[in-house]
C-alpha cells in the first residue's frame, strides 16, 4: 500500500510542476494596451481550460491520497465508525418508510394482507346501474366525495366550481341514486 501512496504523491508533484509551469506561461503572456476609446475583449484562454483540467487532477490525488492514508473518507466530521452510538443512530418515525426499507433490505420476506376491501363483480354492476342516471359532473362529485373522502371545499378547488354548485350536485346525485336503488332491479338486494 506504501508503494501506490509513493507512487500517487509522485505523479502529484509531476502535476503540481506542469502547473506551476503553465502558470508562468500564462503569467508571461502579456496583452496589448489599449487604445483611447478602445474596450477589453476578453477571450478564453487555452491554457485557462488546461489550468482547470490540471486544478481537477491535482485535487483528486490529493483525495486519493488522504483516503490511503487514513483508511476512510477524509473530511472534516468523524468516520461512522468513531461516531457514538447517538450519532450513528438514524430516527426514523415514519412507518412506510420503514417498511419502504425493510423491503428493500430483506425483500417482501412478509405476505402483507391487504386491509381493503374487495368489491365484487356484481356489486360493480350494481353501483354502476345505480349511477347511471347521474351527469358527469354529479358522478365527479359523488365519487370526489366519496370515493377520495374530500371536503366540499377541496372538491369545489379541484373542479373550479362554487361550494354551493358541489352541494347541489351531491344533493341531485343522491336523490338520483336512491331513486335507482328504489325502483331498479339490478340494484335491489338479494
Amino acid at each position: 500500500m506504501q508503494e501506490l501512496i509513493n507512487e500517487y504523491r509522485g505523479a502529484l508533484q509531476d502535476m503540481q510542476e506542469v502547473k506551476a509551469n503553465l502558470q508562468t506561461k500564462i503569467d508571461a503572456e502579456k496583452r496589448p494596451p489599449l487604445e483611447v476609446g478602445q474596450k477589453r475583449v476578453f477571450q478564453e484562454m487555452p491554457g485557462k481550460n488546461t489550468m482547470s483540467k490540471l486544478n481537477s487532477i491535482i485535487d483528486s490525488l490529493q483525495f486519493s491520497i488522504d483516503w490511503m492514508e487514513l483508511g476512510h473518507e477524509p473530511a472534516p466530521r468523524r468516520a461512522i465508525h468513531r461516531r457514538s452510538g447517538l450519532q450513528r443512530e438514524v430516527n426514523v418515525t415514519d412507518v412506510e418508510t420503514m417498511r419502504r426499507w425493510f423491503v428493500h433490505e430483506h425483500g417482501n420476506a412478509y405476505e402483507f394482507e391487504d386491509n381493503e376491501p374487495k368489491i365484487s363483480e356484481w356489486d360493480k354492476i350494481r353501483m354502476e346501474d345505480a349511477m347511471s342516471t347521474m351527469s358527469a359532473q354529479e358522478k365527479k362529485v359523488f365519487l370526489l366525495k366519496h370515493e377520495k373522502n374530500l371536503s366540499l371545499s377541496q372538491i369545489s378547488d379541484e373542479l373550479e366550481i362554487s361550494i354551493r354548485s358541489v352541494r347541489s350536485y351531491l344533493s341531485r346525485g343522491e336523490e338520483k341514486i336512491q331513486q335507482q336503488i328504489d325502483g331498479s332491479l339490478f340494484c335491489m338486494a338479494i
